[in-house]
């Protein structure tokens, strides 16, 4: 029996309801384009990575770290993780190989995606001190690749499963929905460690789902809205606000390339909302002052 739950897969089941999930979403710009895409593909490529994980023989409750920068694979993946029933554990792209181990042995991660060439590189050359870690996947592809070092690239992953039709999508997060609680875990964040050694802050499907729902308190948010994102997914306040809560409010997210290029995809986006800090507005102050 499907309870409506305070969980994320119940949100995602809501929304698929509710919005045009063939509508893009998410967009990206590449050589001057912007190329989005919809919450179909979206979960059904989630699907795929969730069969993937499966196949590779991880129980359930798995932690499965990601060091990536904002990007449509980094949303995928934590679907993905969601949708398994494992923890994800976002780590900051800028973070040194030493305190990436230290995270990794800490939550014992089995399988860590990354972002680029220099994310893989930082995890090669700790991998050795990382026992727990099985499997290394790569967002991008890397010629590095191979199943007896268990490097895997993402788009080798995606090709696995056909499309699921949109009423057949329903029933299979319906019966995933089944087995997951409000009280599961949905992700282990950890502290900068300015106090000593990084900490993990355990949340719950409905730390989060608590959040979400008291927001139309605060800011109403719907499908005419349109975010744009530089804050990392790493972070808490950036994730809920800037990522789940746009994806299950039928809103739509476009990345920004680097905090310098904020600027320019402004007057290209027109953003209604950015999720951001006293940081950059002093940065835009103190620019604006200065010319």
């Amino acid at each position: 029996m499907n309870i409506h739950k305070k969980t994320l897969v119940q949100l995602l089941i809501d929304s698929i309801k509710k919005y045009d999930v063939m509508e893009d979403i998410l967009f990206t710009k590449k050589n001057d384009v912007y190329e989005g895409i919809n919450r179909f593909e979206i979960i059904n490529y989630a699907l795929c990575i969730k069969k993937y994980l499966e196949g590779l023989g991880l129980r359930k409750n798995s932690n499965l770290a990601i060091i990536s920068e904002n990007r449509v694979e980094w949303v995928i993946t934590d679907l993905a993780c969601m949708l398994s029933q494992n923890k994800t554990i976002p780590v900051y792209p800028s973070l040194s190989s030493e305190s990436i181990k230290y995270i990794l042995n800490d939550c014992k991660a089995e399988i860590i995606f990354v972002s680029t060439g220099l994310q893989l590189d930082k995890i090669l050359s700790i991998r050795k001190d990382c026992p727990d870690l099985k499997y290394i996947i790569s967002f991008n592809s890397v010629e590095r690749a191979n199943e007896k070092e268990h490097i895997v690239s993402y788009k080798n992953i995606y090709c696995e499963k056909k499309s699921l039709s949109r009423s057949k999508l329903l029933e299979t997060l319906a019966v995933i929905s089944d087995n997951v609680q409000e009280d599961d875990l949905l992700t282990i964040i950890y502290t900068s460690g300015t106090t000593g050694v990084p900490k993990g802050v355990m949340l719950s499907h409905k730390n989060i789902y608590s959040n979400l729902e008291t927001f139309p308190d605060v800011l109403h948010i719907d499908e005419k809205e349109v975010f744009l994102s530089y804050l990392p997914y790493s972070h808490i306040f950036e994730r809920t606000a800037g990522y789940y809560l746009p994806f299950f409010a039928g809103s739509k997210v476009y990345y920004a390339q680097s905090i310098d290029t904020i600027a320019l995809q402004m007057t290209e986006v027109k953003p209604t909302i950015i999720i951001t800090v006293p940081r950059l507005l002093d940065k835009i102050y103190n620019k604006l002052m200065k010319t």
